[in-house]
């Protein structure tokens, strides 16, 4: 499975000619032996795309089997040498195998201020670019996608999705219901979820 990693920054003076910065992204396993590594440098301008502080969203790419790993990325600036690192648990389903399991939910914020690195990373595999943002103003357009796995066994079947959005008190803001039909699954056993709210 390719594992999809965004980290997102926001640099706090840039000079007008920008400054690079390196990206980079590491999977340990329950036993902190290392698994994958993903290394980039990346070159952010000062050029303003709207109000709020400029955010970049870096994406890196990891290959890894399934199961349980610590994700640690951290961010540093080649010019300040300032270092900023974040970290988070995942699990990695077997896709192949689980009778139906889901990617994580990928979020396009397609209004705002910010840029996205990683190149070509997920190139052919996702949509678009993702965004580490989660708080949006009511102006925004957002568009969330996800990807349905069945396993590779036997025929698929018919699959109901449902996408709720809630806010911060809990009240459902967006809800819809997708009906997934066998056909709709490729080849790989995969159907696409994509909605714009």
């Amino acid at each position: 499975p390719v594992v999809a990693v965004v980290t997102g920054f926001s640099p706090l003076a840039l000079r007008p000619e920008g400054e690079e910065f390196d990206v980079l992204v590491t999977a340990f396993r329950d036993d902190w032996k290392r698994m994958a590594t993903a290394t980039q440098r990346i070159r952010s301008m000062a050029t303003p795309q709207g109000p709020g502080p400029l955010r970049v969203d870096v994406t890196s790419r990891l290959e890894l089997r399934p199961g349980r790993y610590e994700i640690r990325t951290a961010v540093t600036g080649l010019t300040s040498g300032h270092t900023g690192s974040a970290y988070t648990s995942i699990v990695v389903p077997d896709f192949a195998r689980a009778p139906l399991s889901l990617s994580g939910v990928q979020i396009e914020l397609q209004t705002g201020r910010g840029g996205h690195g990683g190149g070509g990373a997920l190139q052919g595999l996702v949509p678009f670019p993702s965004t580490t943002q989660r708080t949006f103003a009511s102006r925004d357009r957002v568009r969330l996608f996800a990807r349905v796995y069945q396993a590779r066994r036997g025929a698929p079947h018919p699959v109901t999705a449902h996408i709720r959005v809630r806010d911060a008190a809990d009240r459902v803001r967006f809800a819809q219901t997708r009906q997934l039909a066998p056909g709709a699954f490729s080849d790989a056993r995969s159907a696409d979820i994509d909605a714009m709210l």
